[in-house]
């Protein structure tokens, strides 16, 4: 199991106390890599954004070994961390990850899946375009492509400029 991925369960779930799903914890770790934490979760486009088969693999196994607990709901799953021991944590709180997850949680925690949704694919689209094409225009309409309508081009710049706020795009 890595360590790393399970410290950043733990404080994601009892640091921030996010209302965790599927969706949201895909679009986390994806900006914990971005921001430089290595985890080598290999993300590719999905129907939701970008989209780590190794990290719903890894969540499965934080469930079976008891650290989560995945709960099926209406329309999600609810992550819960649910293991008692935390003193392995302690290395983490003191790394340099810790401040990444921290910066990360600073600016994504709070928001819903779809905002995550949007905001990773627009980065995720702005990393894999071409430098002389790597503008909003072209980054928001490459999104709005493989979107639809599923965002408004308001909300769709407004994520961008987030994204340009912390440097990303």
């Amino acid at each position: 199991m890595d360590k790393t991925i399970e410290s950043l369960f733990y404080i994601i779930c009892n640091e921030y106390k996010c209302d965790l799903g599927k969706k949201a914890s895909q679009k986390l770790f994806y900006f914990f890599e971005r921001e430089g934490i290595n985890l080598n979760l290999r993300y590719c486009i999905h129907y939701f954004g970008p989209y780590s088969s190794k990290l719903s693999d890894f969540m499965d196994d934080l469930e079976l070994e008891g650290y989560i607990s995945i709960k099926e709901t209406q329309n999600t799953h609810k992550i819960e961390w649910v293991y008692n021991d935390t003193t392995e944590l302690d290395s983490f709180i003191n790394s340099p990850d810790y401040m990444i997850a921290e910066k990360v949680m600073k600016y994504f925690g709070d928001k819903t899946p779809k905002d995550l949704e949007a905001l990773s694919t627009i980065d995720y689209i702005s990393q894999k375009m071409d430098s002389n094409q790597k503008n909003e225009k072209d980054i928001l309409n490459r999104v709005k492509e493989i979107k639809g309508s599923k965002f408004n081009n308001s909300d769709l710049k407004k994520y961008y400029k987030l994204l340009q706020k912390i440097e990303l795009v």
